[in-house]
């Protein structure tokens, strides 16, 4: 995955994480003002990650 695809959840907040490593995990992220630019309602974005091997998460 391309680095700058990151830079759209900068603001956002990590709410949830799913699954088993090694494996596919999903990363939920909440972000107000990316959502906003969707119609609709929603809560955030669920960013799946397929054969992960490791996660590292700083605050």
């Amino acid at each position: 995955m391309q680095a700058h695809f990151w830079k759209f959840f900068h603001y956002g907040t990590v709410a949830g994480l799913h699954g088993i490593i090694p494996s596919d995990i999903a990363v939920f992220v909440e972000i107000q003002y990316l959502q906003a630019m969707f119609s609709g309602h929603g809560e955030g974005f669920e960013v799946r990650l397929r054969r992960c091997t490791a996660i590292t998460y700083n605050e």
